[in-house]
């Protein structure tokens, strides 16, 4: 692979590569489904004439409040709660519970949003600019894995009934992405809820088409959504329920498809042969970074040296855990992806052993030692399977990778808190790199438990936060490579999906490479 891959290269492997996966049988799963025009979903609705649509996915939410979730439930989360902006599948911002929005000054510190008319919350209270910056003071206090890519709000005011204007002590040109789905911040919820924030552990009181039941609901097991009474565009209600399925091993997810029970579902690279034999459309683009996280490189650990950092990236073999792993659905990178850097760097790391013999015993770990490392089994090979096959090659110059496996998000979250944890998995959104920065680097970052800082980075992010310039974003993505933040293992399908014939809608782009919002999904 030549070092300096350019985006245009980078598009054409994503489009061959989603040429490759996108296929449809002739034969799709006609034996299986309902003989109605649409899939009958769950086993539960069996005879019936509903349109339901049933979801199988590998982990439920960390919460049901958006404040404190983290990505996993990026499909689902639109069906509850419309977002103040969306994100159209070109990539492009889009108006939502919003229905126009703009800087106010060229610092990109003081934001404006003016809100449609008659949208309301599934309470029946109205979405208008006191209920907008109630939701949006408390979400800067939470503690979810989007808090931190904000920033510090100095004030939101409702200058009228329909015009929230955010105040930041910091320049963001990232606002309007994080406003939308792409981020939990625009997934405003009723301020009656928010009073009451045991409410949102239990329900969710968004604006959007659809609510969940919390009688027909089991917590980590199945979630059931029901239409939204108070939804201002009944049109957009395509489905008569919506069932979300946790289904944590792969194997039994893609069984349940098979045997109609699920009509869109969480794909996993160990099973995207079997899938696509078995009729099944498989959408997918290779945009995420599988690897870990160096989370206490700031501390008085081996991995506080950044000798040892680089050393435990020169030591794996990238090329052979690809091929071995993710086979052509990936690219062994030592950077991570994101939407608005060149990727100069991907092959910086090279396997070399001595080398990183040589650095380790310059750090003064000759002899080795021995590491916690936290990783997440509900990301199929890029969790769990990755961090075994870093490991393994880290033990040949002596680093013991002792790895806990966190079967749910929550629970991932719950460990990666403690502080126990040196080296972790990390699932950082592919977006720009300033999202990046403020979810995984910056201090009060979800995946930086420890807090660790870097003047050198955090001079150029504010740089680049100021100008928005790419140049200076590239800088900073430059930095992390050379400080050995993460290490990066390859570039794949981080997340696609499994499609059965009674859906459409269900799409991945070069502008949105990451999520199908499930609000797009309708009846075929």
């Amino acid at each position: 692979m030549n070092v300096g891959i350019d985006h245009r290269q980078r598009r054409g492997n994503a489009r061959r590569t989603q040429r490759r996966l996108r296929r449809l049988s002739a034969a799709v799963l006609s034996l299986v489904l309902c003989g109605t025009a649409v899939a009958c979903g769950s086993a539960d609705d069996a005879g019936g004439s509903d349109k339901v649509l049933t979801i199988g996915l590998p982990s439920g939410p960390v919460s049901l409040d958006p404040s404190k979730d983290s990505v996993t439930f990026g499909n689902i989360r639109p069906l509850t709660n419309e977002f103040l902006l969306h994100q159209a599948a070109d990539g492009s911002i889009q108006p939502g519970l919003a229905s126009s929005w703009r800087y106010v000054d060229e610092a990109y510190k003081v934001f404006e949003l003016t809100l449609r008319e008659g949208a309301t919350f599934s309470d029946g209270s109205p979405v208008d600019a006191e209920a907008v910056s109630t939701w949006l003071e408390y979400f800067s206090k939470g503690a979810g894995a989007f808090t931190a890519l904000m920033g510090t709000i100095d004030a939101v005011e409702a200058v009228d009934a329909l015009t929230v204007r955010l105040t930041l002590a910091e320049s963001n040109p990232l606002i309007p992405y994080l406003l939308s789905e792409s981020a939990n911040w625009g997934a405003v919820s009723s301020p009656k809820a928010v009073a009451s924030p045991d409410v949102l552990r239990t329900e969710t009181v968004g604006a959007g088409p659809y609510m969940l039941d919390p009688d027909q609901s089991i917590s980590d097991k199945k979630y059931v959504l029901v239409p939204n009474p108070h939804y201002d565009k009944p049109d957009a209600v395509k489905w008569d329920r919506v069932v979300v399925d946790i289904i944590p091993d792969a194997n039994a997810r893609l069984q349940a498809q098979s045997t109609g029970q699920i009509d869109v579902a969480w794909g996993d690279l160990t099973t995207v042969a079997a899938a696509e034999k078995s009729g099944l459309e498989v959408v997918g683009l290779p945009t995420g970074t599988g690897g870990l996280i160096f989370a206490d490189r700031a501390g008085d650990g081996p991995v506080g040296d950044v000798r040892v950092r680089q050393a435990l990236n020169y030591a794996i073999d990238r090329e052979a855990i690809t091929e071995g792993l993710v086979g052509e659905n990936g690219e062994p990178t030592s950077q991570l992806f994101a939407t608005d850097v060149e990727s100069s760097l991907r092959d910086h790391y090279g396997y070399d052993v001595e080398r990183a013999k040589s650095l380790l015993a310059q750090a003064g770990y000759g002899d080795g030692f021995t590491v916690e490392v936290l990783t997440y089994g509900g990301y199929g090979v890029s969790g769990t399977p990755l961090a075994q096959a870093i490991a393994s090659y880290w033990s040949k110059v002596g680093v013991n990778a002792k790895i806990t496996t966190a079967p749910t998000a929550a629970e991932y979250a719950e460990k990666r808190s403690t502080k126990q944890y040196p080296i972790v998995f990390y699932s950082v959104p592919t977006g720009p790199m300033g999202a990046g920065y403020r979810m995984a680097l910056a201090p009060t970052g979800g995946l930086n438990p420890f807090g660790a800082t870097d003047a050198t980075m955090t001079a150029i992010f504010e740089r680049a936060s100021r100008t928005n310039d790419a140049q200076v974003w590239n800088e900073l993505s430059q930095r992390t490579v050379t400080e050995a933040v993460f290490v990066p293992v390859f570039n794949a399908l981080r997340v696609f999906y499994y499609v059965s014939d009674g859906v459409a809608g269900v799409e991945l782009t070069e502008g949105r490479p990451e999520y199908s919002w499930a609000t797009e999904w309708s009846p075929r």
